[in-house]
């Protein structure tokens, strides 16, 4: 059975954002110890 679903992964209509949303401005209105932990997280290995 072919997955069409998987089409919409990246469709506007499966985002639940708006179009002008902006990660860099939201980003930027965290504190810095969550900054921290987030850049923790992306770029620790876990392995």
């Amino acid at each position: 059975m072919l997955r069409v679903d998987l089409l919409n992964q990246h469709s506007s209509r499966s985002n639940p954002l708006s179009n002008d949303f902006d990660y860099r401005t939201e980003f930027s209105k965290l504190d810095s110890a969550l900054k921290a932990d987030i850049r923790a997280l992306l770029t620790d290995s876990q392995s």
